[in-house]
């Protein structure tokens, strides 16, 4: 049963930016009501972070709507390098290489797409569930008490302000690092400011190839860069070197000569700067991400890469998507009395060591970049960084997750002094709980051929028995049958070469791994059968072999229904 504290929402999100519309997408596919609000009169129209890495579209392949994130979005193009003189190209390299999927990453690439596009996109996806973002409400401040939240906003009709009280069981800020949220918390920004300073925005220009993604000059004199958007006729700018920030930021007109004078081109229009903004990268991150009922989420941490002074932006390293994923249907199993209020506590728990390991990564990545950019050899050190895609990044330390097959797991301990490899930099071929669940093709039943990633739900763990015969499956169902309904599905894997599939009462699916594919993903033996149970979002939470171990963790998860 859910809180028993009457409650005007279940769950107030502050903000609409990408985290705070994948914490609204995953409570409404569990089907929890909140509202989401957002202080702006309107929606903004810029490109604002627009990378998107192989993790977040599998994210975005969860919640329904990475068709239409990818028919929006485009492939890192090339990047072509001008001589003196703006016209004549020094050179034209592939800024990351392009990785052929596999049957275990489907989404094996990152994507540009603008940040206001992604999130039209989530708007749409969530309006079509009822739900729809409230603009011109802010919120000024908090009240919290053991069971509930007075959350205090002003929203402004007709340039009046009206006050509201909104009684929640839980609050959500995803308005920034410059948060009230943050600031009532006491939550604490720890890390460092780099030296370099941009501009960056969007201009809309005529004249110039938009297949390509442009750069001239270097930070001695003036750097220009100059990205082609899914908008056609509008690029993404990049504007360094020796130039006054605030008189271009004040002056239409000397922003566009300024770029002029570092293009040096007389063949290309410039329209309207449709967003302008000084960025100085620094690397700080929150101490933690909640307090009480009370969650912080969006990046709290700042970092952008202006690689090679092209902009390649921190939605390329930090997977906040990832961690809204995370919050959303934690909240979701609490609001539903699945699970008692301990199980929130791993938001931070499971966040923590990732963002600060990603901090870590991608510093010395900015730093080797901005060294290499005055020996020209940048691009090597942004494409030595495989690891940005985001898919090595795991919880394998975390509390709630189980690992029967694996030993010496560090950080499992308290004691364990062990650095966390939580980005997986260094991570191995093993798969271990608490990493992402690989996607798996070629899975056959009787009439059709499936995959993992069409199976695997946001609303639901799902259960993957790697068998011979029915027995164990049984077993497994027998421990679902004391679990809340509908929040466990149970599919049998039987290995390739197997003769037929075994009948399983109950089983949500009994399929074969025709071309070994799932077997390999997950370490399975042929010898011995292994249950795999995977989160909501797609994390591994448990490798065991029988019954005790399915027990053992639903008891940690579900920890309000299981006795």
């Amino acid at each position: 049963m859910s809180p028993a504290t009457n409650v005007d929402t279940p769950v107030l999100i502050a903000g609409a930016g990408p985290s705070a519309l994948v914490v609204a997408l995953t409570l409404a596919k569990n089907e929890v009501p909140f509202r989401i609000i957002e202080k702006n009169q309107q929606f903004h129209t810029a490109q604002r972070g627009a990378g998107l890495q192989p993790r977040t579209l599998e994210i975005y392949h969860f919640l329904g709507i990475v068709s239409d994130v990818v028919a929006r979005a485009s492939y890192l193009k090339q990047l072509v390098l001008y001589k003196p003189g703006g016209v004549e190209p020094l050179k034209t390299v592939d800024t990351i290489p392009f990785a052929e999927p596999t049957p275990s990453n489907p989404y094996n690439n990152g994507m540009m797409l603008g940040q206001a596009s992604n999130e039209a996109i989530l708007r749409t996806h969530l309006k079509q569930l009822g739900y729809e973002v409230e603009l011109a409400t802010e919120l000024t401040g908090f009240e919290q008490h053991d069971d509930h939240v007075l959350a205090h906003v002003n929203r402004t009709t007709d340039g009046n302000k009206a006050h509201e009280v909104i009684r929640c069981h839980y609050l959500v800020c995803a308005d920034g690092a410059k948060s009230i949220v943050r600031k009532q918390l006491g939550l604490q920004f720890s890390g460092e400011t780099l030296e370099e300073q941009v501009l960056v925005g969007d201009i809309q220009v005529q004249g110039l190839n938009d297949e390509v993604w442009h750069r001239w000059g270097d930070a001695s004199s003036i750097l220009v860069s100059l990205r082609p958007t899914e908008t056609p006729g509008t690029f993404a700018f990049v504007l360094g070197g020796n130039i006054d920030h605030q008189q271009l930021l004040a002056d239409h007109e000397t922003l566009i000569q300024k770029l002029r004078e570092g293009i040096q081109r007389t063949d290309i229009v410039y329209g309207q700067a449709t967003s302008v903004s000084e960025y100085r990268p620094s690397v700080r991150m929150v101490n933690e991400y909640s307090k009480g009922r009370v969650f912080v989420a969006g990046g709290n941490f700042s970092l952008r890469l202006v690689a090679m002074n092209c902009d390649l932006p921190n939605r390329f390293t930090h997977p906040a998507e990832l961690f809204q994923f995370n919050l959303g249907w934690k909240l979701a199993l609490v609001e539903k009395g699945i699970a008692t209020p301990v199980l929130l506590s791993t938001y931070t728990e499971e966040r923590i060591p990732v963002i600060a390991a990603m901090l870590k990564e991608t510093t010395k990545i900015h730093k080797d970049m901005m060294a290499a950019t005055r020996e020209n050899s940048a691009l090597e050190a942004w494409r030595r960084k495989s690891q940005l895609k985001q898919l090595g990044v795991n919880y394998r330390w975390s509390s709630i997750v189980l690992d029967e097959r694996s030993a010496d797991i560090p950080g499992k301990d308290a004691a364990d002094q062990t650095p966390l490899d939580a980005y997986g930099m260094e991570i191995g071929e093993e798969v271990r709980a608490g990493d992402r669940a690989p996607d798996a093709l070629g899975l056959m039943s009787a009439a059709e051929s499936t995959s993992l990633f069409s199976i695997f739900g946001s609303a639901y763990h799902t259960i993957l028995v790697f068998s011979h015969g029915s027995a164990l499956a049984e077993v497994v169902l027998g421990v679902v049958g004391t679990l809340p309904q509908n929040t466990v599905r149970v599919v049998m894997i039987t290995p390739q070469g197997a003769s037929e599939l075994p009948a399983v009462s109950g089983a949500d699916a009994v399929l074969q791994d025709h071309n070994g594919h799932a077997y390999t993903a997950y370490g399975a033996s042929k010898e011995t059968s292994t249950v795999v149970i995977v989160r909501p979002d797609a994390m591994i939470g448990g490798i065991v072999f029988g019954g005790d171990g399915v027990k053992k963790y639903f008891g940690n998860v579900f920890s309000a229904a299981v006795v």
